[in-house]
């Protein structure tokens, strides 16, 4: 829509994906760039083999928040994304430590200790406050899991309350899907105790074909084969996911050994950036930098070390991209206007027609989100607003510009060049040069892709309230007329078509109409032939 947009972001933190001018993954001796994070220990072994080392998720969770603005919480410490390596002293790179990481391993001995009967069965085993259980089972046939009913977040057809337990059954678990595959499977599950018992539903009206069950209680360990003792520098190397449930660590052993360790933090995380974030241009008055869609913008995120000449983006034939410009003031400046040039290669033009900005709005987050791992409070960047002037003061933080390039499916392939203006009060307005690479490919006009996106709560409720009315897209909005409300969908609608996504349905927004005629000996009337009559539906509206 024209007037207001919002930001529809995907739960990602500026994955780094190709270095910018100044610092590459070579200079800065970065083996993996899927990695974000890159942690250096003093690892201190007095014998080789499998050593246990004190290295925890809320260690390497800490080490990472030190660097970020949104917090991470170690109860969803991704435990599959982490590499380690052995770095000599004075070397860039490393040594691959293969089968070090942090393993599943059992704390107890079995828990479900009844035979299977196979009528109507449900098996309470006690549990320990902030302990892990895994839960594994035999399935025949698409029966739900024994513990869909403790999911955190379950899938929409999860949400069954169990009547026998009065007590909130919600705890933080692994995902499993809603329905399993047919035939004899393993199953796995696993889940965090809040101290009460766990139930386990063998077989009810909602779980059957349950043939074998196993509950252990687990712990996660961080284990490594250390070849020679001594002291050694360890470069630990994580990607946190953007889960909402529990990471299930694919390795496992039976036991934890006998040898361990020590582990000492070495100076603090560092964050690999890549292309997502640098500077483009700046004075004493302002500095300019570039950032990509995934950067979460804040007013008080830092301006980035690294530099570049030029904006560079790409792009598919038919396909729009995104980014950010960041405006941090150093004074009080004034705002006035921006513009962006045609862009010209390939014996072609992409005109500056086919480029629209925004200025970006702050919005306050005054509550944490159930369904991120990330936790921040505080104004960050959602709404797309009008580009109008504005007084920009040091203390209010960044001013964000939100650009999109829209290229045309009959543009050749190639290296187009343009730039972008920015005019404030100095004497001098801040020139950035734009380049975009044109891929040789181009993008349907119309997504195959099968989605949904929600949009069919334009007048439904879809935010509880405590009167019990709820509240919908066009409360929000503060709309009260249908034609009000036909307009804003459409907008939306727009805006979803135009980024090559689709809603739920685009004909929820109105009820459907009826031609009717009520019943002829009145209403409440029990008698034959006293119906309503329908004559003709109204699709109109709808």
């Amino acid at each position: 829509m024209r007037s207001v947009t919002l930001l529809l972001w995907i739960s990602v933190w500026s994955l780094a994906v190709v270095s910018n001018d100044e610092a590459t993954a070579e200079s800065l001796g970065w083996s993996d760039t899927f990695y974000q994070y890159r942690i250096t220990f003093d690892v201190n072994a007095t014998a080789s083999g499998w050593n246990v080392l004190p290295i925890t998720a809320e260690q390497v969770t800490a080490a990472v928040n030190g660097l970020e603005e949104f917090h991470f919480d170690p109860l969803w410490f991704a435990f599959n994304q982490v590499v380690v390596e052995r770095v000599a002293s004075g070397e860039s790179g490393g040594k691959r430590l293969d089968g070090a990481g942090f393993y599943l391993v059992p704390d107890s001995g079995e828990l479900f200790d009844q035979l299977i009967t196979g009528r109507d069965q449900k098996v309470q085993i006690p549990t320990e406050a902030g302990a892990y259980y895994l839960v594994r089972y035999r399935s025949e046939g698409a029966s739900r899991s024994p513990v869909f009913h403790h999911w955190l977040y379950p899938d929409w057809d999860g949400q069954i309350a169990d009547r026998d337990l009065s007590k909130k059954l919600d705890l933080p678990s692994s995902y499993e899907p809603a329905l399993i595959q047919r035939g004899k499977h393993w199953h796995e599950c696993l889940l965090r105790s809040d101290g009460q018992p766990l139930l386990v539903r063998v077989k009810d009206e909602f779980v059957e074909g349950v043939t074998e069950v196993s509950v252990t209680k687990v712990k996660m360990v961080f284990l490594a084969p250390i070849d020679q003792p001594g002291r050694q520098q360890w470069a630990l190397y994580y990607q946190p996911m953007c889960g909402q449930n529990l990471m299930t660590p694919r390795l496992r052993r039976d036991r934890v050994p006998s040898g361990s360790a020590d582990a000492i933090l070495v100076g603090p995380a560092e964050k690999y950036l890549g292309n997502t974030q640098y500077q483009v241009a700046g004075s004493a008055a302002a500095e300019i930098w570039f950032a990509d869609t995934t950067v979460k913008l804040t007013p008080k995120t830092p301006v980035p070390n690294s530099t570049a000449q030029a904006i560079r983006i790409s792009s598919a034939r038919n396909e729009a991209q995104s980014f950010q410009i960041v405006i941090r003031p150093n004074r009080p400046l004034n705002f006035e206007r921006m513009r962006v040039s045609d862009l010209a290669g390939q014996g072609h033009v992409i005109s500056s027609a086919n480029i629209d900005f925004y200025a970006i709005d702050y919005v306050p987050i005054t509550k944490p989100s159930m369904i991120t791992p990330a936790t921040y409070l505080g104004h960050v960047a959602d709404a797309l607003v009008a580009a109008q002037p504005k007084h920009l003061m040091p203390l209010a933080g960044n001013h964000g510009l939100w650009l999109t390039v829209r290229v045309p499916s009959d543009a050749p392939a190639g290296r187009y060049r343009g730039s972008i203006t920015i005019f404030t009060d100095t004497p001098e307005p801040f020139e950035i040069p734009l380049e975009l690479t044109v891929y040789d490919f181009q993008l349907p006009e119309f997504s195959t892709l099968q989605s949904l996106f929600g949009g069919q709560y334009m007048a439904k409720a879809c935010v509880a309230t405590n009167d019990g009315t709820g509240l919908s897209i066009m409360d929000f909005h503060g709309l009260k007329t249908k034609e009000d409300l036909k307009k804003l969908a459409h907008k939306y609608y727009e805006q979803m078509s135009i980024n090559k996504f689709y809603p739920k349905s685009v004909a929820l927004y109105t009820e459907i109409g009826m031609n009717w005629s009520p019943p002829p000996q009145g209403y409440n009337v029990d008698a034959p032939g006293n119906y309503f009559t329908l004559r003709d539906w109204d699709f109109s509206e709808f």
